[in-house]
């Protein structure tokens, strides 16, 4: 686990230095995911961003692995500590969506959809991977959310697993490369409001772009298999959750969940899922 310190140089030189972060670039992690929620957990600040070159255990929604190979892609995690309550949480994985389609337009000129609930497509084909994680005290406050976006940049068809060939696109593929210190720059000023987004609750005018690029919107969407811990539950279209929903139900009792994915963003017209994962 070598930092790289040149590319941690490159990337806040395109960066304000108004912007109060904290960048830890690497050059392998097994998942940056996992390795800013371990210093979430021991109290790292907020907008703790981590960048890996290549991830040896990249994951992605429902436990699924992700193909991080090095010089191929942006994998990066954002570390929140938002005020407010864990149903107030919910639209996090629509808005990093938006973000996330805001920068790579603004990196490489491409345009493209959101397919429900986290990828972003061209051509039918994906292009990035977005998995939300939610943090939670002892005492079942949260505690912070953090991040992860996966962005292919540099392959070719061929360098894809032979299963993801027909449904994998990248910026090379699709003739927009960008650099990766100007793309992860990109991401991380367009992902930085969404603390103030997630308090104030003033995102109407994201939503409105996530509903303008969704390309399954208002299609019915097959429930995907329940992970191999925890539950899932549906949403009501206005994005409300009690408490008790929020709880998971083990053994006859109720607990505060350690750990929440987030899988849905609030918008009318879409089922909604999310899934708590037993710590």
């Amino acid at each position: 686990m070598e930092h790289d310190n040149l590319l941690e140089k490159e990337i806040l030189s395109l960066l304000s230095r108004e912007l109060p972060l904290s960048l830890l670039c690497f050059d392998e992690l097994p998942s940056t995911n996992t390795f800013l929620k371990e210093l979430g957990r021991a109290g790292a600040p907020a907008n703790t961003v981590c960048l890996a070159r290549c991830q040896s255990a990249g994951r992605g929604r429902l436990g699924r692995r992700f193909e991080s190979r090095a010089g191929q892609g942006l994998y990066l995690s954002m570390l929140l500590r938002p005020r407010v309550s864990p149903e107030a949480m919910l639209p996090a994985t629509g808005l990093a969506a938006v973000a996330a389609m805001a920068a790579v337009e603004k990196a490489s000129g491409l345009i493209c959809g959101i397919k429900w609930t986290n990828d972003l497509v061209c051509r039918q084909k994906k292009l990035c991977g977005i998995l939300a994680e939610l943090g939670f005290s002892p005492e079942g406050m949260l505690d912070h959310v953090v991040i992860g976006v996966g962005i292919n940049m540099n392959q070719r068809q061929e360098d894809f697993p032979p299963e993801l060939q027909p449904m994998a696109t990248s910026l090379l593929m699709e003739e927009h490369p960008a650099s990766l210190p100007v793309l992860a720059a990109s991401l991380i000023r367009e992902l930085f409001p969404l603390t103030g987004l997630l308090e104030s609750g003033e995102y109407e005018a994201y939503l409105a772009r996530y509903r303008s690029r969704c390309l399954t919107l208002g299609k019915e969407r097959r429930k995907p298999p329940c992970p191999s811990a925890g539950y899932r539950r549906q949403l009501r279209p206005a994005g409300g959750v009690s408490r008790r929903q929020l709880r998971h139900r083990h053994h006859g009792g109720s607990q505060r969940p350690r750990a929440l994915r987030l899988y849905a963003p609030v918008m009318q017209g879409v089922q909604y899922h999310f899934s708590v994962i037993k710590g």
